[in-house]
């Protein structure tokens, strides 16, 4: 009776051990790289920084968390660190059933970082004066569009639809979730106004706050 109670010890111990490959052979923590064009950027995760590119590091393997990039007169870069369910996990629950996956659940071994790399291109901060000439270059440019466009324009407003109503709002910059407001509106300023140019330029006006 006794050898059979130690017996049975036994394999519950070597199923516990099985049922914890995952751990075992990836470990908590997994080796992770990241670069960045250009160089020299501060790395955090979750607002913590770990140091500064290019870095490979190891992590311990944990899910959502966020990674951001910044650099001094560069925009900031910002995304989410995504995580695949580790392989060897579904090996535990064939082996181990629950107690294996609980296993790996608690020290992470669940996890890991795919990828496991991060390259960013960093762009840089505009200047004021900057954003203020590519604001004038896009209005002159929609200026010129609605003025060649007029009578098109008369006639896809009429029909709220047409391509070229939608070319003038790619022109106006109008986001997808504003384009049957903006219609509206639009429809509303030309049927109140005989003179082209008046259209023209009340439309600017109110979509380029100029």
């Amino acid at each position: 009776m006794n050898t059979r109670i130690i017996n049975i010890v036994l394999v519950i111990c070597f199923l516990a051990v099985l049922t914890s490959c995952a751990t075992i052979i990836d470990g908590r923590k997994q080796t992770i790289t990241f670069q960045s064009s250009p160089t020299n950027a501060i790395i955090r995760i979750d607002g913590n920084e770990i140091g500064k590119t290019p870095l490979t590091i190891e992590l311990y393997k944990k899910e959502s968390q966020m990674l951001t990039f910044e650099k001094r007169g560069h925009q900031l870069v910002t995304m989410n660190m995504d995580t695949k369910i580790n392989p060897a996990f579904w090996g535990n629950i064939l082996i181990g059933g629950v107690i294996g996956s609980t296993t790996d659940v608690s020290t992470g071994a669940i996890y890991e970082y795919s990828p496991g790399q991060y390259v960013v291109t960093l762009d840089p901060k505009m200047s004021s004066g900057l954003k203020g000439d590519i604001l004038q270059t896009k209005k002159n440019q929609a200026r010129l569009f609605l003025f060649r466009n007029y009578k098109n324009l008369e006639i896809d407003l009429s029909q709220n639809s047409g391509d070229y109503l939608n070319a003038m709002l790619v022109a106006l910059n109008i986001p997808e979730a504003n384009k049957e407001i903006v219609v509206q509106e639009i429809k509303t300023i030309m049927f109140n106004q005989n003179d082209p140019a008046e259209f023209v330029n009340i439309t600017l006006k109110k979509f380029f706050n100029t």
